[in-house]
């Protein structure tokens, strides 16, 4: 599987997936859930994560725009500054190609025709289609979930404790 992630936020990521799925600590709260495009505006000026299929992929002035709708004026809209996109290329990541990618992104979301979030690095980005990819490998292979992090989760804690 093609990670574009460091070893270090993927194992946060399993962490925090897992305790997602068992609603625990923050993601039990209401306020913490995952967005969706069409509801994000409703946390403006937050940091949260939100989850959509990217509409359509455009540049302008060397910025790239992930568009999670049909009007880049109103709806959800992710933007990654020339700048920024060097640690993209550097990880092999082509944005032009995420149009119709299923993915989830976290950061501010700001008022900037719309509901926007700038992107700032890869690990702000997870594709969904690796997530499920990773789900199904650790099905199929045991010993490749991590048991400490399920102990974690079904204590109610989704930070990883050093003393047990």
């Amino acid at each position: 599987t093609t990670s574009y992630t460091s070893y270090m936020t993927q194992e946060m990521l399993h962490i925090e997936r897992l305790a997602r799925k068992e609603k625990a600590g923050l993601w039990n709260i209401e306020e913490f859930q995952v967005l969706n495009p069409e509801n994000a505006h409703t946390k403006i000026g937050s940091y949260q994560i939100v989850e959509g299929i990217v509409h359509s992929v455009s540049m302008y002035r060397n910025r790239i725009y992930l568009n999670f709708g049909n009007n880049w004026r109103e709806d959800f809209t992710i933007s990654i500054s020339a700048f920024d996109q060097r640690k993209f290329i550097a990880n092999n990541i082509d944005l032009q190609q995420w149009g119709g990618k299923h993915i989830r992104v976290r950061g501010w979301i700001e008022n900037y025709n719309g509901p926007y979030i700038e992107i700032d690095h890869p690990d702000r980005f997870e594709l969904i289609e690796e997530e499920k990819e990773l789900t199904s490998e650790t099905r199929e292979n045991p010993s490749k979930a991590d048991d400490k992090s399920q102990s974690i989760i079904s204590k109610g804690n989704a930070l990883p404790s050093f003393n047990e």
